[in-house]
């Protein structure tokens, strides 16, 4: 099996400036997206089945729209496209990067501000700037029983080697088909 091919260095530069992934990593993930694409230049939302770690996720269906709505491709308008470039993958995965402490207080606040956004329009599913309760409530491929306030209390002594990590602090997990809200450490995150 030959090598990926890689992407011209002026490319590379780019979408260093325009996500904050460093070369290293734009390198690592458009393998990863030409290994999910099987070597095409799109991708469709079925290739995101191939993504083990997300498999369990509860909120997968979120994740996976999110990089097919036009809102977080920088369109402006509501909709979702049917495939999305290398670009396209790694402006939404830009979303869920860690941002250090090496940028001005407004560049922060900035990024904050571009997350939050874009978790609204994770939930957000008509476009029409508000969260319902029915949004809330839509998750297709999830059914949910909750969980009691023993089973809550038990989390910690049950579950805390078995949550990996996650897209945020606190996170659902699936333990013997039942949903637990877990922590992972800082070091996680």
């Amino acid at each position: 099996m030959g090598s990926a091919p890689s992407l011209p260095a002026w490319e590379i530069r780019n979408l260093a400036h325009t996500t904050g992934f460093t070369s290293e990593q734009i390198e690592i993930l458009h393998r990863r997206f030409l290994h999910l694409t099987d070597g095409k230049a799109t991708m469709s939302k079925d290739c995101f089945d191939n993504i083990p770690d997300l498999e369990s996720n509860p909120i997968k269906s979120r994740i996976v729209n999110a990089f097919f709505d036009q809102r977080n491709l920088g369109l402006q308008s509501y909709g979702t496209v049917d495939e999305i470039t290398f670009e396209n993958f790694l402006t939404t995965l830009s979303f869920f990067q860690h941002m250090d402490e090496n940028h001005t207080k407004e560049d922060l606040e900035y990024y904050k501000t571009e997350k939050l956004q874009f978790l609204f329009r994770m939930y957000d599913t008509n476009g029409d700037g508000k969260i319902t309760l029915e949004e809330l409530r839509e998750e297709p491929d999830q059914q949910y029983d909750g969980i009691t306030f023993n089973d809550f209390l038990q989390i910690p002594k049950q579950s805390a080697p078995k949550c990996r990590k996650a897209w945020t602090i606190f996170r659902l997990a699936r333990i013997s088909d039942k949903l637990y809200l877990c922590h992972t450490s800082a070091r996680q995150w």
